[in-house]
């Protein structure tokens, strides 16, 4: 997001000279008082118009608002019940994806458990039935599944993590707390260790 800074009175409103009001900075004054006097008007003018603040968040800087209650008042308190409604919107947006995400996964568990078993049983039964090559083919279907699901969790965290990681060696901005995490869920994972001959 990105706002203006309330109004500066060293600002000149368009055709009013900086005579009427505040002077510009002395660091201003000593860079141009070698220019003659029509430039100076201009430049300064330039100089002191060029200015932007920017700012992220829910909310903007508290000159802001104060300037929206200086214009509407009862606006700040606005403001900020908007940005709390937002918040919890979001939150609760939050727990609802978290929570079908953990349901997800759970019956992703179950019915791959139930797919497993049922293999199994349809593989010990071939077996026992004299059908030993299918029997086999449908007892390794299940094993091989589960190894290729586990070696690909596997993988997908070490992305995750390396992603992290790249996301905290390029904002320096974080927190400790948050570099603390990292590094602990970092810890966390198993690393392949090299085998020894």
């Amino acid at each position: 997001m990105k706002g203006a800074p309330p109004p500066d009175e060293s600002i000149p409103p368009e055709g009013q000279a900086f005579d009427d009001i505040k002077s510009p900075p002395a660091e201003i004054q000593n860079i141009l008082k070698d220019v003659p006097e029509p430039q100076r008007r201009v430049l300064t003018r330039h100089l002191m118009q060029i200015t932007q603040t920017h700012y992220s968040g829910p909310l903007p800087p508290p000159f802001i608002i104060e300037g929206y209650e200086r214009v509407l008042p009862g606006s700040a308190d606005r403001i900020l019940k908007m940005a709390e409604n937002q918040a919890e919107h979001r939150q609760s947006l939050e727990t609802k994806v978290i929570s079908s995400n953990i349901l997800n996964e759970k019956l992703g568990l179950i019915f791959g458990l139930l797919l497993a078993v049922g293999f199994l049983t349809a593989g010990f039964l071939l077996v026992w039935d004299g059908k030993e090559v299918t029997g086999l083919v449908a007892l390794g279907a299940p094993i091989i599944g589960i190894i290729g699901a586990y070696i690909d969790s596997q993988r997908r965290k070490q992305r995750e993590l390396a992603a992290k990681r790249e996301a905290l060696s390029k904002d320096p901005g974080k927190t400790r707390s948050q570099s603390a995490l990292s590094a602990n869920a970092s810890r966390a994972v198993p690393k392949n260790k090299p085998k020894r001959r």
